[in-house]
């Protein structure tokens, strides 16, 4: 995910890496220490199992349709978005 070129670019004809995320950093760091892990960072996980397995069932696919349908059954942004949400508003307090 952090290394590979995963995704082809179609207006620059090259297959590069996934654009820097501080969330998907986040969740990731947490998974990586086994500490504090949110229920969004598992929802992370299983996004990107699954939109592997779609990736692998389905090769002629585009990376983003693949994405788009890993996010209809785990959508790990709605639920990232949510929870620095609520960071936010409890900070507000």
């Amino acid at each position: 995910m952090f290394l590979d070129d995963s995704i082809y670019d179609e207006d620059l004809n090259i297959k590069r890496q996934f654009d820097p995320d501080c969330a998907i950093a986040q969740s990731w760091q947490r998974l990586i220490l086994g500490d504090d892990i949110k229920p969004h960072d598992m929802t992370l996980l299983k996004h990107e199992v699954y939109e592997m397995q779609i990736k692998k069932e389905h090769p002629e696919m585009k990376h983003y349709q693949a994405h788009v349908l890993a996010t209809q059954k785990y959508n790990y942004p709605k639920e990232a978005d949510e929870y620095y949400a609520s960071l936010k508003k409890h900070r507000k307090k």
